[in-house]
């Protein structure tokens, strides 16, 4: 998600919190979708991508400091991949992979 070098970086906690995530985030789509995936290029078709990222960009911030624990980590990816599935269609999404997570 966001630039492939560097991830996306959003702020979070709150307007007044001060706090920002910048993650690399990979998901992994089914290739059956064709409404998101583009069997010509294997990538995304631009309204998915669109929408991608913006449920990653409103998810991020709605999440509480508190969901970000190293403990809450599953439970973090399994709502992610929710709600990546409620915007693109069930069964879009077949998993969320965390590759770099840095909350300052």
């Amino acid at each position: 998600l966001g630039d492939p070098k560097e991830g996306i970086l959003v702020n979070v906690g709150g307007p007044r919190s001060g706090k920002y995530l910048k993650a690399s985030i990979i998901v992994e789509f089914n290739p059956g979708k064709k409404s998101v995936i583009n069997e010509e290029t294997n990538s995304l078709q631009p309204d998915a991508e669109v929408k991608v990222n913006d449920v990653a960009t409103q998810f991020l911030r709605a999440t509480s400091l508190e969901d970000f624990d190293a403990d809450k980590q599953d439970e973090f990816k399994k709502q992610f991949k929710d709600a990546l599935n409620a915007a693109l269609g069930g069964g879009s999404v077949y998993d969320v992979y965390i590759t770099s997570f840095l909350l300052q």
